[in-house]
């Protein structure tokens, strides 16, 4: 009778997350920018964007998957009016991930407003060896955009064959994509100051230190034209 309380005991403890959440607790794996913040000054200017994995968000730094990872599949979505990615050239997946089936070579897709990669590690090798890295693909943006403004890259799951696609496995198999949560950025866009602005600017300075030197001379020469004072006999002890 003891060990059926003990194992009942036991359920209930597992259960009990699962009954305040609706769900089991699960350890969340973030997909995210390699910035939450990407600069540009106008258009034509070009942004690397690094896609990671970080399998423990608490930690300062990214972590890869304790048991690797088989395969990802990750989407960016913008504005086309005030950015492009020009075509699949502009995306690569990590080196070890740039495999599709067992074929090399990963998977891209280019739109307007729209970038994805899907890959896998090389399964023609024996035994498997599950990507242990973070990285995951680089895409490479082109600004369209005129500032001040600002957009945000959006990031998501790339699916192209259905809701129930499953894209993210680690090396054991095992399905990582309820755990997943994807971290979106932003571009700002600051124009540089016009030349008009750094002429400007430069007059401004120029006709302050103007002033300045000019009291500063102005000082030296009252100051050598003062009289000097009379010397007295005190004066030389």
């Amino acid at each position: 009778m003891r060990l059926f309380r003990w194992v009942g005991d036991a359920l209930l403890l597992l259960t009990i997350p699962w009954l305040l959440t609706g769900r089991p607790l699960r350890a969340e794996i973030l997909i995210h920018f390699d910035q939450d913040v990407y600069f540009v000054t106008g258009p034509g200017d070009t942004i690397e964007a690094r896609i990671s994995l970080d399998a423990d968000p608490a930690t300062d730094r990214d972590d890869g998957l304790m048991r690797g990872l088989f395969s990802f599949g990750a989407a960016t979505d913008f504005d086309a009016t005030k950015a492009q990615v020009g075509s699949v050239a502009d995306i690569a997946a990590a080196a070890r991930l740039d495999f599709f089936g067992f074929a090399a070579g990963s998977f891209e897709s280019v739109a307007a407003g729209f970038a994805g990669v899907k890959g896998n590690i090389d399964q023609l090798v024996n035994p498997l060896v599950p990507y242990g890295g973070t990285l995951l693909a680089k895409i490479t943006f082109t600004n369209l955009a005129t500032g001040p403004d600002s957009y945000p890259l959006g990031l998501d799951f790339f699916n192209t064959l259905g809701a129930n696609e499953q894209l993210f496995l680690d090396g054991t198999g095992t399905v990582l994509d309820p755990q997943i949560r994807f971290r979106s950025a932003r571009v700002v866009v600051i124009p540089e100051p016009t030349a008009g602005a750094l002429w400007l600017l430069a007059a401004v300075a120029c006709a302050c230190w103007s002033r300045s030197g000019a009291l500063a001379v102005g000082c030296a020469e009252r100051q050598l034209r003062a009289p000097l004072p009379e010397v007295t006999e005190c004066s030389r002890l």
